[in-house]
């Protein structure tokens, strides 16, 4: 899976700047924390902004990606 900015910025101020004063246990520990309060935060967070999204689309009839696109495959034209 791909680590994010957040995540690997958090873990090299805890494994650098805190080299000292954490060990090496409890800095892992705080990175597989962050880890998984991100995934948590998408998994709940996905939901609802899909939710909105496809509320949008109804609302102003509107799908930016296939305006103006046909994805018949019969059409020769």
């Amino acid at each position: 899976m791909e680590i994010n900015f957040a995540t690997s910025l958090a873990t090299g101020i805890v494994l650098v700047g805190y080299k000292n004063q954490v060990s090496l246990h409890n800095a892992f520990a705080f990175f597989i924390s962050i880890y998984l309060l991100e995934i948590f935060y998408a998994l709940v967070l996905s939901v609802p902004a899909s939710i909105f999204s496809m509320y949008l689309k109804t609302k102003e009839n509107l799908d930016v990606y296939d305006n103006g696109v046909s994805y018949n495959p019969f059409r020769f034209n």
